[in-house]
């Protein structure tokens, strides 16, 4: 059920999106990319170079940290190398709105400014999705400030239909 989403003039807020998936979907891999999915700290120190290239050895840690708890998965896009693309997911919480305790509410998402338009977040946040599918994961939401369009296309691409609610920071 979609809530209607009136709010005053100029008020900037967050879109809160919600998908239903049983199944994978295809997902259009972009040249010379790769898909890396980190579910815990084994993992995170298989990517420590991508990670460190991209957070900083402090941003690093604190990513190793957040991946030592059991309910958070980053994913992460490469191209050429370096990270282009990643996405955070927590598992059965979020902090900001009620969800289900089996759903994952993704973000924040990011790209970088030099490759986007090349399809990466879409490739990356599809390819997530589907290798949570297949761990069992049915329920995913992901939010976005209102006035981020690129963004909301990223979800549409997804499978994400039109926001079911929004909240105020």
């Amino acid at each position: 059920m979609n809530v209607t989403l009136d709010v005053p003039d100029g008020l900037r807020y967050q879109l809160v999106y919600r998908l239903e998936r049983t199944g994978p979907t295809p997902v259009e891999q972009a040249l010379g990319t790769d898909f890396v999915l980190l579910r815990g700290v084994r993992d995170a120190f298989a990517a420590a170079r991508l990670l460190t290239d991209r957070f900083g050895c402090a941003g690093a840690a604190k990513a190793v940290a957040k991946l030592a708890t059991p309910s958070r998965q980053l994913y992460l896009v490469t191209a050429d190398g370096r990270v282009a693309s990643y996405g955070w997911a927590a598992f059965g919480w979020c902090q900001y709105y009620k969800i289900e305790p089996t759903a994952v509410v993704i973000g924040p998402i990011w790209t970088d400014e030099a490759a986007r338009g090349r399809g990466l977040a879409t490739f990356g946040l599809k390819s997530a999705i589907n290798a949570w599918v297949g761990d069992g994961v049915r329920l995913f939401y992901i939010d976005t400030e209102c006035v981020n369009h690129s963004a909301q296309r990223v979800f549409q691409k997804c499978g994400f239909g039109t926001p079911l609610a929004l909240y105020i920071r």
